[in-house]
């Protein structure tokens, strides 16, 4: 029986987010089916046909690249622009019973991402489902992944997949998941204590993907040249490297990419308009500082004069009462 896994991507690399919509949206992997294709959170993106879908979905993806780029450059802890994952299924299924599933996990473990999934019916390999997962959810904030959802993410499509196929998927997962752990534990105790390290588990897909890694570097563009000279994959995966040209982009992607770019020079201008606030709010508060300063000089100059004029008042006070004194003594004596 073939095992069913779920494979969870954090991409290092940040300017690979369009590439992937690129990829698992070419036509030769889903047909050029509408159906193959669940846009989650994303339905006012969804075109008149298959083409304009994948067009805007592109189109989508490089601006969710610019604007994350520009905003990484304050914040540097912020620069991921994206998540991807592979649901896998252990046999042939109906495409729209296979979006449904993909569809059921996402909503479980990711109900607020802004998501796409693409499932593929490439006839080498068993239906899969691709999903790209963009980094920030439709309330702007960055996803936030802790290593007990990370850890669970492939319980979660083992517990869906053996409702609808049986209940002996889910206890399968759960015994080779207790394997592989029990491997790793002894694996790093042999590392610590030098001795032999013991063999990992044998897992039906992993010959799967050591046949599959070369197809798989090639479509994502890791050998420009061997994409370029082949032609059978000329058609779809050509984009990657010289971009699309002006007339296969449609009237909406044109839009979307016009919007992108003064939405990116907006941003800039936005940032640059904020250094200047900045730099003008501290000249502000630093002669406010010292108009605050002066102020209290002044009242302390003031209270000074006061106190002079009183004393002064009282001095001049008593000079008089002194003056006046002989000439009351006299008028007593005259009396």
């Amino acid at each position: 029986m073939s095992a069913i896994f779920v494979q969870f991507k954090s991409p290092k690399s940040t300017k690979a987010s369009a590439a992937n919509t690129k990829y698992i949206t070419r036509e030769p992997a889903t047909g050029a089916s509408s159906s193959a294709l669940y846009l989650h959170n994303l339905e006012h993106i969804q075109g008149e046909d298959y083409q304009e879908t994948r067009n805007n979905l592109i189109s989508f993806a490089e601006a969710r690249l610019d604007e994350e780029q520009v905003r990484s450059r304050n914040n540097p802890r912020e620069s991921r622009t994206h998540y991807r994952a592979i649901l896998s299924f252990d046999r042939s299924e109906d495409t729209e019973k296979a979006r449904d599933l993909a569809k059921d996990w996402l909503q479980k473990n990711f109900k607020d991402a802004r998501a796409v999934v693409a499932v593929h019916q490439d006839k080498a390999h068993h239906t899969h489902c691709h999903v790209w997962i963009d980094a920030r959810d439709v309330n702007d904030r960055k996803l936030q992944i802790n290593n007990r959802q990370f850890k669970n993410l492939d319980k979660s499509w083992a517990m869906i997949y053996s409702k609808e196929y049986g209940e002996h998927y889910l206890k399968q997962h759960l015994e080779k998941k207790q394997e592989t752990k029990k491997f790793k534990q002894e694996y790093r105790k042999a590392k610590e204590q030098n001795r032999p390290t013991p063999k990992a588990p044998q897992r039906q897909r992993q010959n799967k993907i050591k046949n599959s890694i070369h197809q798989e570097r090639e479509n994502y563009g890791f050998s420009q040249q061997s994409r370029i000279t082949n032609d059978k994959r000329a058609a779809s995966v050509r984009p990657l490297v010289s971009g699309r040209t002006e007339q296969n982009i449609n009237p909406t992607s044109k839009a979307v990419n016009e919007a992108s770019r003064e939405s990116h020079a907006a941003i800039q201008k936005a940032h640059s308009l904020y250094g200047r606030f900045s730099e003008v709010r501290g000249r502000n508060q630093r002669a406010n500082g010292q108009l605050r300063n002066a102020v209290q000089e002044v009242e302390k100059t003031h209270n000074r004069l006061e106190q002079v004029g009183r004393t002064s008042r009282g001095v001049e006070k008593q000079d008089r009462e002194t003056k006046d004194e002989p000439n009351n003594k006299r008028s007593k004596r005259e009396r």
